[in-house]
C-alpha cells in the first residue's frame, strides 16, 4: 500500500499483520474472508459454514466487530 503500518488505523493495521501471518503457513491452504457490511442473513450464512470447516477440525480466527458473528464464536 506504500505506506507505513503506524500510519493506518487500528483495525487496518491488524487485518494487515493477519493477513502476513496467513501467508506464513507454507503449504497450508488458507481463507481470508472480510466480512465488514454483510446482511444479517448473510451472516447467519457465513456462520454455518464457518461451523462446518470447525466441524472438519480446521481452525477458524475471526477478527471480528460484529455481534452476530461474536455471538456465534466460542
Amino acid at each position: 500500500m506504500g505506506q507505513s503500518l503506524t500510519t493506518l488505523s487500528g483495525g487496518e493495521g491488524q487485518r494487515l499483520k493477519l493477513a502476513k501471518e496467513l501467508l506464513k503457513q507454507g503449504n497450508k491452504q488458507s481463507l481470508y474472508l472480510p466480512t465488514t457490511g454483510l446482511h444479517p442473513n448473510d451472516v447467519a450464512l457465513l456462520l454455518k459454514l464457518l461451523n462446518r470447516l470447525v466441524d472438519a477440525g480446521n481452525t477458524v480466527i475471526m477478527v471480528e466487530h460484529n455481534s452476530q458473528m461474536i455471538r456465534a464464536a466460542d
